[in-house]
């Protein structure tokens, strides 16, 4: 039985994803593998799978380096923010 790792990040599991993908396992058993090593809160099947596919189609990276993809802005730099701080430095 594996030990269980209750701290780690989500780099760490895609490196693992494709260090096993690699070794030629299946996306299943590498799901069950992450799951029997971090918890099913690790990743879904379906990431998995998802990231075995970019793999094979040539990604060398494990970053998530298109954060605009998730929905979520890549800076909390805005025009609105950059203007409050002006102001709140004004203030003061």
């Amino acid at each position: 039985m594996a030990r269980r790792l209750e701290k780690w990040s989500r780099i760490e599991v895609r490196a693992v994803i494709r260090f096993l993908w690699a070794k030629n396992l299946a996306a299943s058993e590498i799901h069950r593998q992450i799951v029997e090593v971090y918890g099913d809160k690790a990743m879904s099947r379906q990431q998995v799978a998802k990231w075995c596919r970019s793999f094979q189609a040539g990604r060398e990276h494990v970053e998530n380096r298109n954060m605009e993809a998730s929905g979520r802005p890549c800076s909390s730099r805005t025009d609105i923010n950059t203007a409050r701080v002006e102001e709140i430095i004004q203030r003061d």
